[in-house]
């Protein structure tokens, strides 16, 4: 890995954006084509943007230009990720319960009837046959 997509990486996770676009833009100098740091430098981007529009509460705080440059580059996301929303409503998870545990069956053992030993057998044996599967029939 690119020690600067690591130090990309390391700032991006501890929120440390401004640090994290920096470390991006170096990778992306080399690799132009890394799209790893490109990720890093959009989200680490609009995570430093929505900080900053988060001052910008009421209507009147934008001026009417960086509102208009603001719908654009909204719409332009928009585009680029596919989506009518650039951030789709929450929606809350509902757990599913689990299925419940079966034990499995037991199964009865099968009885194995006790095979006579053929030497005893034709020693027991009063006609002396030689005969080792007499006891099996």
């Amino acid at each position: 890995m690119v020690p600067w997509l690591k130090i990309a990486n390391i700032w991006f996770d501890a929120a440390n954006y401004p640090s994290s676009i920096l470390a991006a833009n170096e990778v992306l100098q080399r690799e132009p084509a890394n799209q790893e740091a490109k990720s890093l430098l959009v989200v680490a981007g609009l995570r430093v943007a929505a900080g900053a529009v988060g001052g910008l509460r009421s209507p009147n705080a934008v001026n009417p230009s960086a509102r208009l440059e603001a719908e654009n580059l909204t719409n332009s996301l928009r585009n680029v990720l596919g989506e009518k929303a650039l951030v789709p409503a929450v929606v809350p998870e509902t757990k599913q319960p689990a299925p419940p545990v079966r034990s499995r069956p037991l199964r009865a053992k099968a009885s194995i009837a006790p095979v006579p030993n053929a030497a005893a057998t034709n020693v027991n044996s009063s006609k002396g046959s030689a005969d080792p599967f007499k006891s099996l029939k």
